[in-house]
């Protein structure tokens, strides 16, 4: 693990590296069942975490499928969790602190102009939203020292590694699929000779289809929503501590 702490930081390696883990892992464990004597995962492992070109390639692939559909995402919900977190109409936090925390916003941007009220909030629904992004912005911004807002930190990682796993669903579905699917043709095969069962093959069968099973039914945008809710609340409340 030192090898890839060294080549990418914590939000890396937890948000965007381990969810390619996950895609991946079917795969190998497919491929184990063919290869002569199967696969050293400890070896190849060891190969990803040290070879810079392919952990940064892994993360940023992650990355990427995971800004791509985040759009998805946010429609579904009815617009980013932080924008509606600061909104009235949102009812993550009582009116008297939303109207304290647009207060110290609007104290550190004196350009930014919230709604003072729930009233005007309606009135302007867009130019509402509008200052809703820029606010958000804004507080993203002024909390990006993890020493400082350690708990932030930890909720932006749990959303990235949810929302990049869902990025990655179709790919993950797929490899799950092949995973299993190679399982079976070698288990099958040394039955139909009558050759001995081995046991990793099933093992790594099962893995498979344990994957795709938490694919299908785990991963899903509901829940990439708890820590991204969680993740807005936080940063509203970080108003206090700026």
């Amino acid at each position: 693990m030192s090898g890839l702490s060294a080549v990418m930081d914590t939000y890396d390696r937890r948000a965007r590296f381990y969810p390619m883990v996950i895609v991946l892992l079917p795969a190998f464990l497919g491929a184990s069942c063919w290869l002569p004597g199967g696969v050293d995962f400890s070896g190849l492992i060891g190969g990803a975490v040290v070879t810079v070109a392919v952990s940064a390639f892994l993360t940023q692939l992650a990355r990427d499928q995971g800004k791509r559909r985040e759009g998805e995402l946010f429609r579904r919900w009815g617009g980013r969790p932080s924008d509606r977190a600061l909104s009235y109409g949102g009812r993550y936090f009582a009116d008297a602190t939303l109207a304290r925390c647009h207060k110290k916003l609007m104290t550190l941007d004196p350009g930014l102009q919230l709604p003072p009220s729930k009233e005007s909030e309606k009135v302007n629904p867009k130019e509402s939203k509008a200052a809703y992004a820029a606010a958000t912005d804004l507080l993203v911004a002024r909390t990006r020292d993890k020493e400082r807002f350690p708990l932030l930190f930890k909720e932006i990682i749990s959303y990235g590694f949810r929302r990049n796993l869902w990025g990655l669903k179709p790919v993950g579905i797929l490899t799950s699929v092949l995973g299993v699917a190679a399982s079976v043709a070698k288990i099958v095969s040394p039955m139909l000779a009558s050759s001995p069962l081995g046991s990793a093959d099933v093992l790594s069968g099962s893995l498979s289809g344990l994957l795709l099973i938490i694919w299908c039914v785990w991963v899903t945008p509901s829940w990439v929503r708890i820590p991204a809710e969680a993740y807005s609340k936080q940063l509203v409340e970080a108003c206090e501590h700026l």
